[in-house]
């Protein structure tokens, strides 16, 4: 039997997090809880006030501590692009005994900034805005070697799985 753990996703606006989630979540059968989901449950299309992030962070951490409860494996699936709130998930995962690990998907700026701008052409997923975006690339911080972490470059996905989730 595995053991429970909460998979941290961190990565830039469009690095893949959540097609990563999703790959791993149906192979393995995590429970898959994406902020993202969460932001357009509450109809916010547009911008998204910093009011209404905490607001639907709470939420995500209450859903966080059910799923826990249940006995789940979760991939948490946002940008978690700071140590403080990678920090919050470790302590939710604390208070239910479950391991953490923090899958970085380690992809260069210029790389997520093109794939931005071809969604804004083809439309496949829901826009970030070019304040948020910066947001998140000025103020970055890759997990470090202490967080427990495992990187994705885009590499083959079955290979990397063998070797860092099984």
């Amino acid at each position: 039997m595995r053991k429970q753990i909460v998979y941290i996703l961190c990565g830039l606006p469009f690095s893949g997090k959540t097609r990563l989630a999703k790959k791993l979540t149906e192979k393995f059968n995590f429970s898959h809880l994406n902020v993202d989901d969460l932001v357009k449950a509450r109809d916010k299309n547009g911008a998204v006030s910093e009011e209404e992030w905490k607001r639907v962070f709470t939420e995500s951490y209450k859903k966080l501590e059910v799923l826990l409860k249940n006995g789940k494996s979760v991939m948490f699936d946002a940008t978690n692009y700071t140590k403080s709130v990678r920090d919050q998930l470790r302590e939710v995962a604390l208070r239910n005994k479950v391991g953490v690990k923090v899958i970085f998907l380690d992809i260069p700026k210029e790389t997520a900034k093109e794939r931005l701008k071809e969604n804004r052409i083809l439309n496949k997923r829901k826009d970030v805005l070019s304040s948020d975006f910066k947001e998140v690339v000025d103020n970055f911080e890759k997990p470090t070697e202490e967080e427990n972490v495992i990187v994705y470059k885009q590499e083959p996905l079955e290979s990397w799985i063998e070797q860092n989730i099984v």
